[in-house]
């Protein structure tokens, strides 16, 4: 093997949910007078912890969203997640052949919302209480601080270390903390351009599917 652990981002990389996170998002912000369409919400807000966004949108709007915003979007997803969310595809084998290497989550979404994903996938023993997310951090991705935590949680110097992302802002927090970075682009939103933006970022490897990354990390599947 070449690394002594693996870190995972959680959205499009664990639950293949980020199709339905921007829809719901994109939805909701056009309700509220920011007209946003899918391609719109998946390009920039992806990848990034909910504080940034809020930021963004606001800017953008030039005002507060209502506070009703977050309880609906909160609400939706609540039923999403127990209707319509699933893995991405060829995450249980992987994890399954991985169980040797000590995991973690290092996702930019938040707990109250991984760890019931998680139990309903049947994954939570995968990574006990290695879930880390970037809210209540200082900073969120790209900077490396969530990374960094999930290293020292872990025990495991960043360099022998591999993360797998799917967003730019992902694998560049990735690289920024000293790990090697696969930008994995298996899950349903992801697109023709998503390679060459994954690729510009720095990742080492891009892999369309988790036998590519199973070979990539030398791991059997």
């Amino acid at each position: 093997m070449r690394f002594k652990a693996i870190i995972f981002d959680f959205d499009g990389v664990i639950a293949d949910s980020e199709m339905l996170l921007n829809q719901a998002l994109a939805d909701g912000l056009t309700t509220s007078g920011l007209p946003t369409s899918l391609d719109d919400s998946l390009r920039d807000y992806s990848g990034k912890r909910w504080a940034d966004i809020l930021i963004m949108i606001e800017e953008r709007l030039g005002r507060e969203l209502p506070s009703s915003f977050i309880g609906q979007k909160i609400e939706w997803l609540g039923e999403k997640v127990m209707r319509e969310i699933k893995p991405v595809p060829g995450i249980e084998a992987f994890l399954a052949i991985s169980r040797k290497l000590p995991r973690a989550i290092a996702s930019s979404g938040d707990r109250l919302w991984i760890k019931p994903t998680l139990a309903r996938f049947g994954f939570t023993d995968h990574f006990g209480e290695h879930v880390y997310s970037t809210t209540g951090l200082e900073h969120g991705k790209p900077h490396p601080e969530i990374y960094l935590l999930a290293a020292q949680k872990l025990g495991i110097a960043p360099e022998d270390i591999v993360a797998i992302e799917d967003s730019v802002s992902g694998v560049v927090a990735a690289i920024a903390a000293g790990m090697s970075a696969v930008g994995l682009t298996a899950a349903s939103h992801m697109g023709a351009g998503d390679i060459e933006r994954l690729r510009a970022a720095g990742a080492h490897h891009i892999a369309t599917d988790y036998e590519s990354v199973a070979e990539w990390i030398e791991l059997s599947i």
